[in-house]
């Protein structure tokens, strides 16, 4: 047997818990975030208004040199 080598369990130093807590919520933000935003673009949501369209009506003014 080596001398590296030790019997029984080889102990990891313990995880970073707040590294975990930041990384479950990177992924659930980056799993959200785009359905929340296609859903709110999207033009099948009830709470979207269509956009008021305006015609252009070009006003004529009577020429004062006649």
């Amino acid at each position: 047997m080596e001398v590296s080598q030790r019997p029984g369990k080889v102990e990891e130093p313990p995880g970073h818990r707040w590294a975990g807590i930041l990384g479950t919520g990177v992924a659930v933000v980056t799993l959200i975030l785009p359905l929340v935003m296609i859903a709110s673009y999207s033009p099948f949501s009830d709470s979207a208004q269509p956009a008021p369209t305006t015609i252009y009506q070009p006003q004529i003014k009577p020429n004062p040199m006649k």
